[in-house]
Protein backbone atom coordinates (compact mmCIF):
# COMPACT_ATOMS: atom_id res chain seq x y z
CA UNK A 1 0.00 0.00 0.00
CA UNK A 2 1.18 3.54 -0.65
CA UNK A 3 -0.10 6.85 0.68
CA UNK A 4 -0.38 10.19 -1.15
CA UNK A 5 0.96 13.27 0.59
CA UNK A 6 -1.74 15.83 1.43
CA UNK A 7 -0.53 19.35 2.24
CA UNK A 8 -2.21 21.33 5.04
CA UNK A 9 -1.43 24.94 5.96
CA UNK A 10 -1.38 23.89 9.64
CA UNK A 11 -0.96 20.64 11.55
CA UNK A 12 -4.23 18.71 11.36
CA UNK A 13 -5.93 18.04 14.68
CA UNK A 14 -5.68 14.29 14.01
CA UNK A 15 -2.89 13.73 11.46
CA UNK A 16 -3.15 10.67 9.26
CA UNK A 17 -0.49 8.89 7.22
CA UNK A 18 0.48 11.21 4.37
CA UNK A 19 -0.54 14.50 5.99
CA UNK A 20 2.12 17.20 5.52
CA UNK A 21 2.31 20.61 7.19
CA UNK A 22 4.78 23.44 7.81
CA UNK A 23 6.73 23.63 11.07
CA UNK A 24 7.35 27.40 11.38
CA UNK A 25 8.38 27.07 15.04
CA UNK A 26 11.69 25.64 13.80
CA UNK A 27 12.51 29.03 12.26
CA UNK A 28 10.49 31.48 14.33
CA UNK A 29 11.28 35.21 14.65
CA UNK A 30 14.75 34.95 13.16
CA UNK A 31 15.76 32.08 15.42
CA UNK A 32 16.64 28.80 13.73
CA UNK A 33 16.53 25.66 15.86
CA UNK A 34 19.62 24.13 14.26
CA UNK A 35 19.48 20.85 16.20
CA UNK A 36 16.27 19.90 14.37
CA UNK A 37 17.36 20.88 10.83
CA UNK A 38 19.99 19.24 8.62
CA UNK A 39 23.24 21.01 7.84
CA UNK A 40 22.32 21.03 4.13
CA UNK A 41 18.95 22.65 4.88
CA UNK A 42 20.61 25.25 7.11
CA UNK A 43 23.18 26.09 4.41
CA UNK A 44 20.48 26.40 1.73
CA UNK A 45 18.38 28.60 4.05
CA UNK A 46 21.40 30.84 4.79
CA UNK A 47 22.06 31.19 1.05
CA UNK A 48 18.42 32.13 0.43
CA UNK A 49 17.74 28.98 -1.63
CA UNK A 50 15.05 27.88 0.84
CA UNK A 51 12.53 30.34 2.19
CA UNK A 52 9.63 28.04 3.12
CA UNK A 53 9.10 26.72 6.63
CA UNK A 54 10.48 23.26 7.35
CA UNK A 55 7.97 20.52 6.56
CA UNK A 56 6.65 17.61 8.61
CA UNK A 57 5.04 14.45 7.19
CA UNK A 58 3.12 11.81 9.17
CA UNK A 59 4.67 8.46 8.26
CA UNK A 60 3.29 4.95 8.56
CA UNK A 61 3.92 3.85 12.13
CA UNK A 62 2.80 7.25 13.47
CA UNK A 63 6.09 9.19 13.34
CA UNK A 64 5.92 12.91 12.53
CA UNK A 65 9.00 13.22 10.32
CA UNK A 66 10.71 16.55 9.49
CA UNK A 67 11.80 16.18 5.87
CA UNK A 68 14.32 18.99 6.41
CA UNK A 69 15.76 17.41 9.54
CA UNK A 70 19.10 15.73 10.21
CA UNK A 71 19.75 12.04 10.44
CA UNK A 72 19.85 10.43 13.86
CA UNK A 73 21.52 7.18 14.86
CA UNK A 74 21.41 5.71 18.36
CA UNK A 75 20.02 9.03 19.59
CA UNK A 76 22.92 11.05 18.19
CA UNK A 77 22.39 13.84 15.67
CA UNK A 78 24.21 13.29 12.39
CA UNK A 79 25.35 15.92 9.91
CA UNK A 80 23.47 14.37 7.00
CA UNK A 81 19.90 14.84 5.95
CA UNK A 82 17.70 14.21 2.96
CA UNK A 83 17.85 15.76 -0.49
CA UNK A 84 14.38 17.27 -0.80
CA UNK A 85 13.03 18.19 -4.22
CA UNK A 86 9.63 19.40 -5.32
CA UNK A 87 7.00 21.38 -3.50
CA UNK A 88 4.33 19.84 -1.30
CA UNK A 89 2.46 17.73 -1.96
CA UNK A 90 4.83 16.55 -4.74
CA UNK A 91 7.89 15.98 -2.56
CA UNK A 92 10.69 13.54 -3.32
CA UNK A 93 13.33 12.64 -0.73
CA UNK A 94 16.57 10.73 -1.05
CA UNK A 95 17.83 8.50 0.43
CA UNK A 96 15.15 6.30 2.02
CA UNK A 97 13.69 7.07 5.45
CA UNK A 98 14.45 4.49 8.12
CA UNK A 99 12.71 5.01 11.45
CA UNK A 100 14.20 1.97 13.21
CA UNK A 101 11.59 -0.63 14.04
CA UNK A 102 8.75 1.59 12.82
CA UNK A 103 8.97 2.41 9.10
CA UNK A 104 11.53 2.12 6.31
CA UNK A 105 10.57 3.48 2.91
CA UNK A 106 10.60 6.36 0.46
CA UNK A 107 8.79 9.56 -0.39
CA UNK A 108 8.78 9.83 -4.17
CA UNK A 109 6.70 12.16 -6.32
CA UNK A 110 4.37 12.97 -3.45
CA UNK A 111 3.76 9.36 -2.44
CA UNK A 112 4.91 7.47 0.66
CA UNK A 113 5.88 3.95 -0.36
CA UNK A 114 5.23 0.62 1.29
CA UNK A 115 7.59 -0.38 4.07
CA UNK A 116 10.80 -1.89 2.63
CA UNK A 117 10.96 -4.32 5.56
CA UNK A 118 7.46 -5.68 4.94
CA UNK A 119 5.63 -4.09 7.87
CA UNK A 120 1.90 -3.51 7.22
CA UNK A 121 -0.06 -0.45 8.33
CA UNK A 122 -3.79 0.29 8.43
Amino acid sequence: MSWPIRYHAERPERPEIGDCWPAPWLVAEGEVRTFFLSDAHLAARAAGAITRAPLVVRLPGGTDFCVDGPTFSAGQRGTGGWAVTGEPPGLTLAPSINIGGSYHGWIQGGVITDDCDGRKFP
